[in-house]
């Protein structure tokens, strides 16, 4: 199973990762066709730590294994609008034209954040093996599962 420790976007609209391919891969997107990176070289069974970062300054969607990056995408969009009548999947993806919700990340979450900003890979370091306290400049969304 895949940890996705700490997610880390800017507040992404669509954030997927992918287990349930052959071969498995950990992926992070955008819907629409709006970007999307994957990475295929990991071990199941073993907690990965997993940041997606989504940066509409440049337009770039990147994923972090680890700490490390290691894919950046181009996207077609510069911000992300959140809306009630469009929800937002964390763990599952959608399929085809009609949009149907699919692709379900099969596997163990520890810890999840949301931030106003697109963390740098050296934030993403320095917080990835810690817990956050829940106040941090920038955070808008924390869930932690040690209960």
């Amino acid at each position: 199973m895949a940890r996705s420790g700490r997610l880390t976007p800017k507040l992404l609209k669509y954030l997927t990762i992918d287990d349930n391919y052959n071969p498995p891969a950990l992926r992070v997107n955008l819907n629409y066709n709006h970007g999307s990176v994957e990475y295929q070289s990991f071990s199941l069974d073993t907690w990965v730590n997993v940041a997606g970062v989504f940066d509409g300054a440049s337009q770039t969607l990147s994923l972090y294994i680890d700490g490390i990056l290691v894919g950046t995408s181009s996207t077609s969009v510069n911000s992300i609008i959140f809306s009630d009548s469009d929800p937002h999947k964390i763990g599952a993806g959608y399929s085809g034209s009609q949009q149907t919700t699919a692709f379900y990340f099969n596997g163990n979450i520890d810890e999840l954040s949301f931030w106003d900003y697109a963390l740098s890979e050296s934030e993403i370091q320095a917080t990835m093996d810690s817990e956050l306290n829940g106040d941090e400049t920038g955070l808008v969304g924390y869930w932690n599962f040690n209960e």
